[in-house]
């Protein structure tokens, strides 16, 4: 930050006997509640049929928007917000750095070679355009990096034919990530290229034939391949992870690093370890089964403690619910994004008891609810439901249960946090 700019007072963390939270500026303790991508809201037409609904101008919707957030018990504005709203409450910033996404179309799904210089200058180079527009924010809580990212092997070699290792090791012979990919297997074989062709019943001589290998018919199931996969992913996302939170610290020190949005259970153990040692807490975007494809989906119906216990020991951060969501279809729309109820009852009661199960867990330190704006998605099919309908009217079952259940998760919380020493 340079010395014309006015210093501003960052969010920080804090633990106390394993009870984690979020600390603002003037020192008051929080578990965020908020909800993501009111983006849709600057839509063509979105902002005017939403201030129609409401009776207001588009001059005034913001502060309508506002407004209805506060009576819903929000605390903060999720990701993927308008500028105009993130002056108005604690806020975070997105930013995407590679086209991993498990909701990518094919044709644009790709894996970079996260240890070519030219990639990580555009990582760089996309960390000080976004902190040049945002670290100026006395609101801003901290910064995503790259949503759901496809990290879990079996998973992307199931959904997309190819892994991030598998990609890195196809490079050229002259580029950096092959480069990195033999040396790694030099290094982990201690130099001996016959224990490695053994493993992976290769008729070569030398580590340096690799290079000019593709491995197009790798067998990837086999076990050393397998346990050296998972060891250089590992490797891939502590490179990858260096270079986004170095550039971060340099250009806007000390706010707080909340890393890639990761999909539940698609990482490696490895990849959680590489993260540790450059975020400042964990984001999950919980749910399995959510996209690209329409469907009912599982596990995100309930907050599942075990696999969150897991996280939590293997990192030692806390862990923020980014994104979640508890749908229901209706007669116009019978394929909802997220876990699909049959009633807008029995979304609220799932909803509810989700958020106070995460509220309840000490380490968790906020939960981001997908979706604003409701908008149908002809792609994928399906409506990614809101608290507004389309029109801008609101669902009234679902503001009614966000806003009992926001007030049910905060009093649990603050009965929660009541022996910890004040901040």
């Amino acid at each position: 930050m340079s010395k014309t700019e006015p210093t501003v007072g960052k969010f920080t963390l804090a633990e106390d006997h394993g009870r984690w939270s979020f600390v603002s500026p003037d020192g008051r303790r929080m578990f965020t509640i908020g909800v993501n991508h009111l983006g849709s809201l600057e839509d063509p037409g979105a902002a005017e049929r939403v201030a129609a609904a409401w009776n207001v101008t588009t001059a005034e919707l913001w502060e309508r928007v506002t407004q209805h957030l506060t009576e819903l018990g929000c605390n903060t504005i999720g990701y993927h917000a308008p500028d105009a709203l993130r002056d108005r409450l604690p806020c975070f910033v997105e930013t995407d750095f590679h086209d991993t996404s498990h909701c990518l179309p094919g044709q644009r799904f790709a894996y970079p070679d996260v240890f070519d210089p030219t990639f990580q200058t555009h990582v760089r180079n996309k960390v000080r355009e976004t902190c040049e527009k945002h670290r100026h924010r006395k609101n801003l809580i901290g910064y995503f990096w790259t949503d759901t990212p496809r990290w879990h092997l079996d998973t992307a070699r199931g959904e997309r034919a190819s892994d991030w290792v598998t990609a890195t090791r196809r490079l050229g012979p002259d580029t950096p990530g092959k480069r990195a990919y033999v040396d790694f297997l030099r290094e982990t074989y201690a130099g001996d290229f016959a224990a490695l062709a053994r493993g992976y019943r290769l008729d070569f001589q030398s580590f340096d034939d690799l290079l000019a290998y593709d491995f197009a018919y790798q067998e990837l199931t086999w076990p050393a391949v397998r346990r050296d996969d998972q060891a250089f992913l590992a490797r891939t996302a502590e490179e990858l992870y260096r270079v986004t939170a170095e550039a971060f610290r340099t250009c806007d020190p000390g706010r707080l690093l909340l890393g890639e949005r990761y999909k539940s259970h698609d990482h490696h153990d490895g990849v959680l370890r590489a993260a540790a040692r450059y975020v400042d807490a964990i984001s999950i975007q919980d749910g399995p089964e959510i996209g690209p494809l329409p469907g009912p989906g599982r596990h995100e119906s309930v907050f599942d403690r075990g696999y969150f216990d897991h996280v939590h020991g293997i990192t030692g951060k806390p862990i923020l619910v980014c994104d979640h969501n508890i749908s229901f279809r209706t007669e116009a729309h019978p394929v909802t994004l997220w876990h699909a109820c049959d009633t807008p009852e029995q979304a609220a009661e799932l909803h509810t008891a989700y958020l106070c199960d995460a509220a309840a867990t000490p380490y968790v330190i906020g939960y981001g609810r997908c979706q604003y704006l409701s908008v149908f998605d002809p792609k994928r099919g399906l409506l990614k439901q809101g608290l507004l309908q389309e029109d801008g009217r609101p669902y009234p079952e679902s503001n009614h249960a966000m806003s009992r259940a926001t007030t049910r998760a905060l009093a649990l919380r603050k009965q929660a946090a009541e022996p910890l020493s004040s901040a």
